[in-house]
């Protein structure tokens, strides 16, 4: 599956792989990579840094939303080969060094695999080497201060999905990355529309369903997900269609 990279403003890019999204944010030569896809991921991310004119030795930093493993994926290589600079939330440090886990129990999927899509939705993490995610060996943590990186990212703290995920805030392109605290496609029955992730896959659902806020403030149109397509539209309207399918939603939308 070839990669599809988007320009969506000046120098940001959005990049759609196998069941997973990441972002490039480019200054001059310089580049942040926001999410790093599935360990097995490395050459399509390459393939989309190649697209915009860039290759691994430009990457200065990789930021992550969290560290599951379709999110922190060839983090640990870059950081290793190319001397790339690998940030998380404080909160979610320990997470991304291998210190805990806070994934979908294997179970959770299991009674769920005679729904067609659910097992298509198991495939990915087989063959992409999410089964086995390699932990980032050193993560400089940041709290809600704008990151010294190039897009100078603004942290806005989503935590539910996992401890310590995070959102970014691009005021100059009125975009947000939400990574997993809001997405445009359910996982396991490939529906689309502004949406939580399923229960299943959240540390802490009441929690991440309250983060939902901190999104619904921020002035932003450009909306940047961890999965699913571009959510043009006011954050706060996306944040609204969410928290009706919380309340409408069958148990597969939850």
């Amino acid at each position: 599956m070839p990669v599809e990279v988007t320009q969506v403003g000046a120098g940001l890019y959005f990049v759609v792989g196998p069941r997973t999204n990441w972002c490039l944010i480019r200054e001059d030569s310089e580049v942040t990579l926001v999410d790093a896809a599935w360990p097995k991921d490395y050459e399509r991310v390459v393939e989309s840094l190649s697209q915009i004119g860039s290759n691994p030795a430009d990457v200065e930093a990789v930021v992550l939303t969290h560290a599951h493993p379709d999110h922190i994926g060839i983090a640990e290589r870059f950081r290793a080969e190319h001397g790339a600079t690998v940030l998380t939330h404080r909160a979610e440090v320990g997470h991304a060094t291998g210190d805990y886990h806070q994934r979908v129990a294997i179970v959770d999927l299991l009674v769920r695999l005679w729904r067609p899509s659910v097992v298509a939705f198991v495939v990915t993490p087989i063959a992409r080497g999410g089964m086995r995610p390699t932990a980032v060996s050193s993560v400089e943590p940041f709290d809600d201060s704008r990151l010294d990186v190039p897009g100078h990212l603004v942290p806005i703290p989503t935590p539910g999905h996992t401890s310590g995920h995070c959102s970014f805030h691009l005021p100059d392109h009125g975009a947000v990355i939400t990574g997993d605290a809001l997405v445009n496609h359910n996982l396991l029955t490939n529906r689309a529309g502004p949406r939580l992730m399923p229960r299943v896959f959240s540390h802490d659902w009441e929690q991440a369903a309250a983060s939902l806020e901190q999104l619904a403030v921020l002035d932003a149109t450009l909306l940047l997900p961890g999965h699913g397509a571009v959510l043009r539209m006011a954050a706060a309207d996306a944040v609204r269609e969410a928290r009706q399918r919380l309340s409408d939603g069958s148990w597969w939308d939850r």
